[in-house]
């Protein structure tokens, strides 16, 4: 079974899905996903990252 990797790169988040392929190359499951958000709260310097890991 071929998988594809699809990435959504934006300004504020970085998303990622692992799908899987049919025999005909047509998506058929996503297998695994993550949104990751950056965020930096008011009047702080540090940087805090905000995941959630998807299972299908």
């Amino acid at each position: 079974m071929k998988k594809v990797l699809g990435l959504d790169l934006g300004v504020g988040s970085i998303g990622w899905s692992l799908i899987a392929l049919d025999k005909d190359e047509r998506p058929a499951e996503i297998l695994k996903g993550l949104n990751l958000e950056v965020c930096k709260p008011q009047g702080e310097t540090e940087t805090i990252l905000v995941g959630d890991t998807l299972d299908y």
